[in-house]
């Protein structure tokens, strides 16, 4: 069973290796600013966040892959966070060094008020589902790191009547 599961496996590796070898994937750190809105009340978090990316499959200037990313931010008397996974979509626009992109991604976010609370009374975090779109403009700064010049995103938080506005600013390494 072994020798078939192997022979599988190698026949995959062989299939995806092209694909694979022709990956472009990149780490960044963002500092953001997000106007965090729950019934008509709107609050704003500072903080920063950070992620990885992978772009394995081109054509031609266009790539795309998956994106993995976190972030945190506090207001005066709140905590926020997320978790999301997301499809990205960009453009490798070479003679200027310009990567605009775009991205869908869902995952898990939060609040949590920050208080003193009495003995006894634990605060927890009101993680729900998260819907977020991005729209992004990297450039090329020097070989492998590029400035993440803006991105821009809009996210829902379901159960909650929430949403909440991005604007970030980062940079990013790539391999």
């Amino acid at each position: 069973m072994s020798l078939l599961r192997n022979l599988s496996l190698g026949i995959v590796l062989a299939a995806v290796a092209p694909v694979i070898a022709a990956a472009q994937a990149g780490i960044y750190g963002k500092l953001d600013l997000t106007n965090y809105t729950s019934n008509g009340d709107v609050k704003t978090f500072l903080g920063g966040g950070g992620g990885l990316y992978d772009d394995f499959i081109h054509a031609g200037p266009l790539h795309a892959g998956l994106d993995l990313r976190g972030s945190y931010g506090t207001a005066t008397d709140l905590e926020y966070r997320d978790f999301l996974i997301g499809i990205r979509v960009g453009l490798t626009v070479p003679v200027v060094r310009l990567r605009p992109y775009v991205q869908g991604s869902v995952g898990v976010g939060g609040t949590k008020v920050k208080a003193q609370t009495a003995p006894g009374i634990v605060l927890e975090w009101n993680n729900r589902l998260v819907e977020a779109g991005f729209v992004g403009m990297d450039v090329t700064v020097l070989p492998h790191i590029d400035w993440r010049v803006a991105e821009i995103g809009f996210a829902r938080i379901n159960g909650l009547s929430a949403s909440e506005f991005k604007a970030s600013t980062g940079a990013v390494l790539r391999f």
